[in-house]
């Protein structure tokens, strides 16, 4: 009987270490998943404010383009802007 109880014990503290390294890499895992959502998030917003820049100069682009042809028009014709 303590034999058996010994066996137990040793089983119980095997099982209790596995759970422990297992929270670990659970932990280690969640903490790598929300690095992973930070860092998507992150970009995210970069490439909004990459198009809303982009779309802001070609606004400019175009406000500009006709005075350019205007001001300059033998350089408009020779880019084949006009």
């Amino acid at each position: 009987m303590y034999k058996t109880q010994g066996q137990n014990a040793q089983r119980l503290l095997a099982m209790n270490e596995t759970l422990r390294e297992k929270e670990e890499l659970a932990r280690i895992e969640s903490e790598a998943l929300r690095k992973a959502r930070e860092d998507i998030s992150h970009l995210k917003r970069k490439v909004d404010q990459h198009a809303e820049l982009m779309t802001e100069k070609d606004r400019t682009a175009q406000v500009r383009l006709p005075i350019f042809c205007q001001i300059f028009p033998s350089h408009a014709r020779a880019a084949g802007l006009t």
